[in-house]
């Protein structure tokens, strides 16, 4: 089973800075989480939320800014340290420090268009990535399912996953009605039932987010694909090593 490290190693790093990312390659992680949206002159660029007012010291939405404009603000907001202030990220350059790493993982972009539907960003995350197809893997996933059809029109090939956060009748089906090759569920619309359906229709899980180490260690055992935590290298540690940890 895959730990992909949820924004890097979020727990104890800036969510989807450069030293979150690189305490995550350290920390031997199998793969990378991240969020990717749209400056005003559509640089795409790495951040979780449609706003920048929780996590630098700014405010406003990304979509207003322009990437120059962004590089003036402080991303280590929730979590300041002796790092010094953090920027944002454009994704040609996390690319580019997951190539330099020379580690084999596998790296997962959110495209952050449920909320804010960026037009375009599926191309535009498309021709960034195309570079860097045999140097490592790379998985798209989105709440928007519609995008998920368009990344599939636009690549055939790909990997693209719908997130999911709410039960379905059939999620074999509906999955496969996407084109996809997997699915990113919250672990609150699984039961074993539905897990073991899914692999044996050649669909990779990826279970999102999951911070428990008894939790993960049962989805292990139902050969779940990954999960996605914010505690990658204590996550890694306790499942390859049998060293445990508590978040209490």
């Amino acid at each position: 089973m895959k730990i992909y490290a949820h924004r890097g190693y979020s727990r104890y790093y800036p969510e989807n800075t450069l030293i979150a990312f690189e305490k995550a390659l350290e920390a031997g992680c199998d793969g990378i989480e991240c969020d990717v949206q749209l400056t005003r002159d559509r640089v795409p660029v790495i951040i979780h939320d449609e706003k920048i007012d929780r996590t630098s010291d700014g405010k406003g939405y990304v979509k207003n800014y322009t990437y120059k404009e962004l590089l003036n603000f402080d991303f280590s907001r929730i979590r300041p340290g002796s790092y010094g202030p953090c920027r944002i990220l454009t994704l040609k350059e996390l690319l580019e420090v997951i190539r330099l790493s020379g580690r084999n993982i596998t790296l997962n972009l959110e495209l952050k268009n449920s909320i804010i539907e960026y037009n375009g960003l599926e191309e535009i995350v498309l021709a960034e990535t195309k570079e860097y197809e045999n140097d490592f893997e790379i998985i798209y996933s989105t709440f928007n399912h519609n995008s998920i059809r368009r990344l599939i029109r636009l690549k055939k090939d790909i990997k693209a996953a719908p997130l999911v956060n709410r039960s379905l009748p059939d999620l074999v089906r509906y999955v496969k009605s996407l084109g996809a090759s997997g699915v990113h569920p919250s672990i609150l619309i699984l039961s074993e039932e539905i897990i073991q359906s899914l692999l044996e229709n050649d669909i990779y899980v990826n279970v999102y987010t999951i911070n428990d180490m008894d939790l993960a260690k049962r989805l292990s055992d139902l050969h779940v694909t990954g999960i996605f935590t914010d505690y990658c290298k204590e996550m890694k540690e306790a499942l390859t090593f049998g060293k445990e940890f508590s978040i209490d």
